[in-house]
Protein backbone atom coordinates (compact mmCIF):
# COMPACT_ATOMS: atom_id res chain seq x y z
CA UNK A 1 0.00 0.00 0.00
CA UNK A 2 1.22 3.67 0.41
CA UNK A 3 3.65 4.81 2.90
CA UNK A 4 3.52 4.27 6.54
CA UNK A 5 6.44 6.79 7.36
CA UNK A 6 6.77 10.46 6.72
CA UNK A 7 10.38 11.60 4.26
CA UNK A 8 11.90 12.10 7.78
CA UNK A 9 11.35 7.99 8.48
CA UNK A 10 9.37 8.82 11.18
CA UNK A 11 5.53 7.08 11.69
CA UNK A 12 2.65 9.31 10.20
CA UNK A 13 -0.11 10.08 12.00
CA UNK A 14 -3.39 8.12 12.81
CA UNK A 15 -4.94 10.90 10.13
CA UNK A 16 -2.21 11.22 7.44
CA UNK A 17 -2.17 7.28 7.71
CA UNK A 18 -6.12 7.69 6.78
CA UNK A 19 -5.59 9.94 4.12
CA UNK A 20 -2.91 7.71 2.66
CA UNK A 21 -5.04 4.51 2.66
CA UNK A 22 -8.20 6.82 1.20
CA UNK A 23 -5.73 8.17 -1.82
CA UNK A 24 -4.39 4.26 -2.42
CA UNK A 25 -8.09 3.02 -2.50
CA UNK A 26 -8.97 6.07 -4.65
CA UNK A 27 -6.27 5.74 -7.26
CA UNK A 28 -6.53 1.80 -7.06
CA UNK A 29 -10.06 1.59 -7.72
CA UNK A 30 -9.91 4.67 -10.08
CA UNK A 31 -7.73 2.43 -12.14
CA UNK A 32 -9.20 -0.48 -12.22
CA UNK A 33 -12.49 0.87 -13.96
CA UNK A 34 -10.33 1.95 -16.77
CA UNK A 35 -9.72 -0.65 -19.97
CA UNK A 36 -6.17 -0.95 -19.90
CA UNK A 37 -6.26 -4.65 -20.73
CA UNK A 38 -8.93 -4.34 -23.75
CA UNK A 39 -11.63 -6.28 -21.47
CA UNK A 40 -14.78 -3.71 -22.33
CA UNK A 41 -14.26 -1.88 -19.13
CA UNK A 42 -14.61 1.71 -19.97
CA UNK A 43 -12.64 4.40 -19.52
CA UNK A 44 -13.76 6.82 -17.47
CA UNK A 45 -12.93 9.26 -14.70
CA UNK A 46 -14.07 9.35 -11.25
CA UNK A 47 -16.09 12.66 -11.85
CA UNK A 48 -17.82 10.74 -14.75
CA UNK A 49 -18.35 7.74 -12.85
CA UNK A 50 -19.87 9.99 -9.77
CA UNK A 51 -22.39 11.89 -12.84
CA UNK A 52 -23.79 8.71 -14.14
CA UNK A 53 -24.45 7.02 -10.67
CA UNK A 54 -25.77 10.32 -9.88
CA UNK A 55 -28.24 10.30 -12.31
CA UNK A 56 -29.10 6.59 -12.08
CA UNK A 57 -30.09 7.25 -8.59
CA UNK A 58 -32.09 10.24 -10.02
CA UNK A 59 -33.28 10.42 -13.05
CA UNK A 60 -34.45 13.52 -14.54
CA UNK A 61 -31.88 15.89 -12.80
CA UNK A 62 -30.99 19.10 -14.28
CA UNK A 63 -26.81 19.76 -15.09
CA UNK A 64 -27.39 22.65 -12.45
CA UNK A 65 -28.49 20.22 -10.19
CA UNK A 66 -25.50 17.93 -11.04
CA UNK A 67 -22.90 20.43 -11.02
CA UNK A 68 -24.09 21.72 -7.32
CA UNK A 69 -23.96 17.94 -6.62
CA UNK A 70 -20.12 17.36 -7.74
CA UNK A 71 -19.10 21.09 -6.76
CA UNK A 72 -18.13 21.57 -10.04
CA UNK A 73 -19.01 24.96 -12.25
CA UNK A 74 -21.57 24.52 -14.77
CA UNK A 75 -19.25 24.79 -17.70
CA UNK A 76 -17.26 21.89 -16.76
CA UNK A 77 -20.86 19.38 -16.16
CA UNK A 78 -21.74 20.72 -19.52
CA UNK A 79 -18.54 19.43 -20.65
CA UNK A 80 -18.73 16.17 -19.04
CA UNK A 81 -22.46 15.61 -20.52
CA UNK A 82 -21.40 16.16 -23.81
CA UNK A 83 -18.79 14.01 -23.67
CA UNK A 84 -20.86 11.43 -22.10
CA UNK A 85 -23.55 11.54 -24.44
CA UNK A 86 -21.00 11.65 -27.32
CA UNK A 87 -20.09 8.25 -25.90
CA UNK A 88 -23.67 7.22 -26.07
CA UNK A 89 -24.20 7.09 -22.06
CA UNK A 90 -26.11 10.14 -21.13
CA UNK A 91 -28.93 11.75 -22.44
CA UNK A 92 -30.91 14.88 -22.20
CA UNK A 93 -34.18 15.87 -22.76
CA UNK A 94 -37.23 18.09 -21.79
CA UNK A 95 -37.22 17.90 -18.04
CA UNK A 96 -40.83 17.06 -16.81
CA UNK A 97 -42.20 20.11 -14.52
CA UNK A 98 -40.59 23.04 -16.56
CA UNK A 99 -40.99 23.20 -20.05
CA UNK A 100 -37.37 25.38 -20.57
CA UNK A 101 -35.30 22.83 -18.58
CA UNK A 102 -33.37 20.16 -19.84
CA UNK A 103 -33.53 16.42 -17.89
CA UNK A 104 -30.53 13.69 -17.75
CA UNK A 105 -31.27 10.37 -18.32
CA UNK A 106 -29.04 7.19 -18.80
CA UNK A 107 -29.24 5.74 -21.93
CA UNK A 108 -29.99 1.60 -22.10
CA UNK A 109 -25.67 1.24 -22.30
CA UNK A 110 -24.70 4.11 -19.72
CA UNK A 111 -27.32 2.10 -17.17
CA UNK A 112 -25.77 -1.21 -17.90
CA UNK A 113 -22.32 0.53 -17.96
CA UNK A 114 -22.64 2.46 -14.18
CA UNK A 115 -24.81 -1.40 -12.71
CA UNK A 116 -21.75 -3.23 -13.78
CA UNK A 117 -18.97 -0.93 -12.41
CA UNK A 118 -21.20 -0.85 -9.05
CA UNK A 119 -22.14 -4.39 -8.81
CA UNK A 120 -17.70 -4.63 -9.16
CA UNK A 121 -17.29 -1.74 -6.42
CA UNK A 122 -19.75 -4.65 -4.42
CA UNK A 123 -16.92 -7.24 -5.62
CA UNK A 124 -13.97 -5.19 -4.64
CA UNK A 125 -15.43 -4.63 -1.53
CA UNK A 126 -15.93 -7.85 -0.67
CA UNK A 127 -12.59 -8.09 -1.63
CA UNK A 128 -10.84 -6.03 0.78
CA UNK A 129 -12.99 -7.01 3.81
CA UNK A 130 -11.65 -10.61 2.96
CA UNK A 131 -8.38 -9.47 4.40
CA UNK A 132 -9.92 -8.45 7.75
CA UNK A 133 -10.70 -11.37 10.17
CA UNK A 134 -14.72 -11.96 10.57
CA UNK A 135 -14.82 -10.64 13.52
CA UNK A 136 -13.61 -7.78 13.06
CA UNK A 137 -15.49 -6.59 9.24
CA UNK A 138 -18.67 -5.43 10.97
CA UNK A 139 -17.00 -3.18 13.47
CA UNK A 140 -14.97 -1.53 10.38
CA UNK A 141 -17.92 -1.12 8.37
CA UNK A 142 -19.87 0.09 11.16
CA UNK A 143 -16.73 2.52 11.75
CA UNK A 144 -16.68 3.97 8.48
CA UNK A 145 -20.57 4.18 7.87
CA UNK A 146 -19.92 5.88 11.11
CA UNK A 147 -17.43 8.45 9.71
CA UNK A 148 -19.31 9.00 6.86
CA UNK A 149 -22.04 9.97 7.93
CA UNK A 150 -20.52 12.14 10.21
CA UNK A 151 -18.47 14.21 7.51
CA UNK A 152 -21.53 14.24 5.26
CA UNK A 153 -23.65 16.04 8.42
CA UNK A 154 -20.62 18.75 8.64
CA UNK A 155 -19.95 19.13 5.51
CA UNK A 156 -23.92 18.75 3.58
CA UNK A 157 -24.54 16.82 0.87
CA UNK A 158 -26.48 18.56 -1.97
CA UNK A 159 -29.68 17.54 -2.17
Amino acid sequence: MGKVTNNEGQDLKPEERLAEAIRTLLRVLTVNAQDKNGDGRLDLSGTELHLLGRVLEEPGLMAKEVAFYLGLTPTTVQSIIERLEKRGLLKRGPHPNDGRAIALSLTDTGETTITNIHARDIENSALMLSMLPPERQKAFTDDLMTIAQAVTRRFGEPD
